[in-house]
């Protein structure tokens, strides 16, 4: 259930209808994975399931990652937090 709504939310944030996100190909992964370095718990758990079930659905296996700056093709999971 979490995942549904996670993923839900995710497509409706900044896509233009129409447009494609493309997060996999040919078995290889794009786009990568970011959680906050100061992520919860259930943030980082959300990231892992995230990336399990992308790699069933595409067959890619996808990295999830803790960085301060997302690459292009990233999938962010939790709050951005910002340092002031």
């Amino acid at each position: 259930m979490k995942l549904l709504c996670l993923l839900s939310v995710l497509a409706a944030t900044t896509i233009p209808c129409g447009a494609q996100l493309l997060i996999a190909d040919m078995g290889v992964a794009i786009s990568v994975i970011v959680v906050d370095p100061n992520a919860t718990a259930p943030e980082r758990s959300a990231a892992a399931e995230l990336a399990a079930t992308l790699q069933q659905i595409t067959g890619a296996s996808f990295s999830v990652r803790t960085n301060t700056e997302a690459p292009d093709r990233a999938i962010l999971v939790g709050v951005a937090r910002s340092t002031p």
